[in-house]
C-alpha cells in the first residue's frame, strides 16, 4: 500500500503542479473527467519526450532501483527547475470519493497489480 500510495501521489502531484485543473473539483460528467486526465497524461508524456530539458529536468524526480530495492533521491536546485513546490492543503480533510479511489488503488496494487519486487522496498 505504501508503494502504491507514493506512486499515485507523486504522479498526481506532478500533474497538479503542471495542470491547474487538478487544483480543484472538476465539475463535468465522470466520463469527461477520464478524458481530461488521459489528455493531461498524454500531454505530460509528450512534453517529457519532446522537451525534457525544460519540462522535467533529469534529476527533478526520485527513481526506484528495482534491482536493489531502493529509492534514488535527488536534491535539486528549485531555481533551476520548472517544477512548482507542492503544499499540503486541508490536512486531515480527505474527500470520501478520493479516499475510496485511494482504497481501490491499494487493493489493486496489493493484488492483481502486484509486482514481484515491491516488498523489497518495505523496511
Amino acid at each position: 500500500m505504501s508503494r502504491a500510495r507514493r506512486i499515485v501521489e507523486n504522479a498526481f502531484g506532478i500533474l497538479a503542479s503542471r495542470f491547474r485543473i487538478f487544483h480543484t473539483q472538476i465539475n463535468v460528467e465522470p466520463e469527461n473527467i477520464v478524458k481530461i486526465v488521459m489528455a493531461a497524461v498524454v500531454l505530460h508524456n509528450f512534453l517529457i519526450e519532446h522537451s525534457p530539458k525544460y519540462y522535467a529536468p533529469q534529476k527533478c524526480v526520485h527513481q526506484e532501483n528495482t534491482v536493489e530495492g531502493t529509492v534514488i533521491t535527488y536534491e535539486y536546485n528549485s531555481q533551476n527547475s520548472n517544477m512548482e513546490n507542492l503544499e499540503q492543503r486541508n490536512p486531515g480533510n480527505i474527500n470520501a470519493t478520493a479516499k475510496n479511489v485511494r482504497e481501490n488503488f491499494m487493493h489493486y496494487f496489493c493484488g492483481e497489480g502486484r509486482v514481484p519486487w515491491q516488498n523489497d522496498f518495505i523496511n
